[in-house]
């Protein structure tokens, strides 16, 4: 028997799969909720820390992290990670709920709001760079 994509994507009319849908969306709200946590408290720490990189900086010194728009920048890149993690943890949901395809490929977004939580700043600072931002 061929299964097509379409059967695949989209969710069966069966009430026991309806009442599943309704579970893998609050486990996922739920794991999120905690990997965002997690997340928020790394980006604080981070935020601390990157507060603290100009500290040995002197009146006369020219490196890059020692003028006050690479100092904002520092702090910046943490809130990055996070809103990039946060809009990839919760894109995928807002997919699998518009467009009703099957429930558990809402599960997609964990692995891609890890990678992006470390991939926003490196393609943020890669814009800045770039002369983009």
């Amino acid at each position: 028997m061929k299964t097509h994509l379409c059967e695949l994507m989209h969710p069966a009319p069966n009430p026991a799969v309806r009442d599943r849908r309704g579970f893998h969306f609050a486990a996922y709200v739920a794991s999120t909720g905690v990997l965002v946590a997690i997340a928020a408290f790394a980006s604080w720490m981070w935020l601390i820390a990157a507060t603290m990189l100009s500290d040995d900086c002197h009146g006369d010194d020219v490196r890059d992290i020692c003028t006050k728009e690479s100092q904002h920048w520092a702090a910046t890149l943490p809130l990055v990670a996070l809103a990039s993690m946060v809009v990839a943890a919760f894109g995928p949901a807002v997919l699998v709920a518009v467009f009703r395809w099957r429930a558990a490929w809402v599960w997609v977004g964990l692995p891609l709001a890890i990678a992006a939580y470390f991939a926003g700043p490196f393609l943020a600072n890669w814009a800045r760079s770039a002369g983009i931002l």
